[in-house]
């Protein structure tokens, strides 16, 4: 194991200013985003240890004046059993005991006062180490105080007039696992107050903490980056303005549950962003008004029947008709393919035909690629390493925060879960989870496109028009469980009439916010410009759709 020689350091990754660790091989940690450095042996730093190398219970003396500079009284450092070793100049360490459950000294945390080193005598005893302070304060009682670190825990004590039991983690914030350790003893109180730093890890750690204990025993002491420990208002003489931060400490109610009482401000903000973006679609639009942010929207059609070209043209769409920036996973083409499909919608040809481009002036096909390229509003996915989920999720995050995009297009979702029928059903499951989750989070819109399993009753195949069901969305339950809008594209591509072959219904499985389902539009697909334009529906396209 790693020995600790360095904690609270500033990390140059995530900018955080005291959450990094660095340990005696080189190797530096950050609590705060969570980033490891590997180190090498070359890079250990030694610490200077004054005098004190190994466990001796009698180390040290009790200081005549107290932790001067923590502002921490004789009494205060007495009562927690905390000794010093002085050098010429003052005091050089502090020593914090740690005692088992049956009061004997185990293991003695030294600090360097020095550049704010730690490390821990007879350190594999921790493991069997109770609180900081536990051993001091019999269990049952109304209040019990856990802080981060122990000078916290001693700060807290001094400042309520030594009335109430304070303890403090072991090894600050990140030892969350010593509250299951002490879970039996901080239950026997009435509450249990939560006093850890005001900074990003310590409110982290709070909610972890949170989530362990009872939460109608739980209290959070509200810190803020400005006094973020209790040690500073010791220091600073707000005894007064702690304390009563302490007796209005909140009631622990965990973050994904809300009060109705308290989401009128919510509301307002939430009417604001609840706008829907049109499909190009009138029909499709009345039944479900749009696509607006936080959604997932599934288009389903069996093998060939037109999906990316949905896609595509809701894409050409809000190019057309907004201002809001789009990142689209297109994973069965190459980029450029994707490009001369949408220049082809722009231009109203079948650029794709090798002899249409061919015939078109160079001044006119840059043209076409302008209106798709204009204001760079389009970014592409242009590679093939997509069937790693996690990778594909952290991709989209990246759109979101630094590309501004709000509407993210898939297609598509079954590409990426592809593998054995069990495996690949795992997958979507985990995929459509994510796809949600990331959705609410950064609030955009996902568009994805979906296959179709065949289906064993169904009179007709998905390739001749047979009625899309949500039980016919491939391999998994999740897909419509956890869409918000689903489409099946319906199309008899065989039909031997040449518009019907290329008519395609769109009909709505799932409207999670409006409840109107069926068919919703026709559309047919012109091959010489590629369009696909909106008709009348009539039950022509299919047996007995409307």
């Amino acid at each position: 194991m790693s020995k600790l020689v360095k904690a609270h350091l500033p990390c140059p990754h995530c900018g955080s200013h005291d959450a990094l660790s660095k340990y005696d091989d080189g190797s530096t940690y950050c609590f705060s985003c969570n980033t490891y450095t590997k180190g090498l042996k070359s890079e250990i730093v030694n610490i200077e240890e004054a005098a004190i190398t190994e466990l001796k219970p009698d180390a040290g003396a009790f200081p005549v004046d107290g932790l001067v500079d923590r502002c921490i009284t004789a009494d205060t450092c007495r009562k927690y059993g905390v000794k010093v070793i002085t050098q010429a100049g003052g005091i050089a360490q502090h020593i914090y005991p740690y005692f088992d459950s049956t009061g004997k000294m185990i293991c003695q945390k030294i600090r360097t006062v020095s550049g704010k080193q730690f490390h821990i005598l007879n350190g594999g005893a921790m493991k069997n180490a109770v609180l900081f302070g536990q051993n001091l304060f019999p269990a049952k009682g109304k209040y019990i105080t856990v802080t981060e670190g122990e000078i916290d825990a001693m700060s807290v004590f001094q400042m309520q007039g030594s009335k109430y039991p304070v303890v403090s983690l072991k090894n600050g914030c990140t030892s969350v696992k010593d509250i299951k350790d002490a879970y039996e003893y901080l239950d026997s109180f009435d509450k249990i107050v939560l006093c850890l730093d005001g900074d990003a890890p310590g409110k982290k750690a709070t909610q972890k903490i949170a989530d362990l204990l009872p939460p109608k025993k739980v209290l959070i002491v509200k810190l803020d980056e400005k006094m973020k420990d209790a040690n500073e208002f010791l220091k600073a003489g707000k005894t007064a303005e702690f304390n009563q931060l302490w007796w209005k400490a909140e009631e622990y109610k965990p973050n994904d549950i809300v009060s109705v009482g308290e989401m009128w401000e919510r509301l307002q903000e939430f009417s604001k962003t609840r706008s829907y973006i049109p499909t190009p679609w009138a029909g499709v639009n009345d039944m479900i008004y749009g696509f607006r942010p936080s959604q997932v929207a599934v288009f389903a059609a069996g093998t060939g029947q037109g999906k990316s070209l949905f896609l595509k043209t809701i894409i050409q769409n809000l190019l057309k008709t907004t201002d809001i920036r789009i990142g689209a996973f297109f994973l069965e083409e190459v980029s450029e393919d994707t490009m001369i499909s949408l220049m082809s919608l722009e231009a109203g040809l079948n650029l794709r035909k090798p002899d249409v481009w061919k015939a078109q002036t160079q001044e006119d096909l840059h043209k076409w690629f302008d209106e798709v390229a204009k204001d760079n509003r389009l970014d592409l996915f242009d590679g093939f390493d997509f069937d790693d989920i996690d990778l594909l999720i952290d991709k989209i995050r990246y759109l979101s925060k630094a590309r501004d995009c709000k509407v993210i297009i898939l297609d598509h979702i079954t590409m990426v879960a592809e593998g054995t029928e069990e495996n690949t059903t795992a997958k979507l499951n985990k995929l459509m989870a994510e796809l949600k989750k990331v959705a609410v989070e950064e609030e955009i819109i996902i568009l994805a496109a979906c296959h179709l399993r065949k289906s064993a009753n169904a009179t007709k195949t998905h390739e001749e028009g047979g009625h899309v069901t949500l039980d016919d969305l491939k391999s998994s339950s999740s897909i419509k469980q956890l869409s918000d809008i689903v489409i099946g594209l319906e199309r008899n591509s065989q039909d031997e009439d040449v518009v019907k072959a290329n008519t395609t219904v769109l009909r709505v499985l799932k409207n999670r916010d409006f409840g109107i389902k069926g068919p919703a539009a026709a559309v047919v697909y012109d091959k010489e410009t590629t369009r696909l334009v909106e008709t009348e529906l009539t039950d022509s396209f299919g047996d007995g759709i409307i």
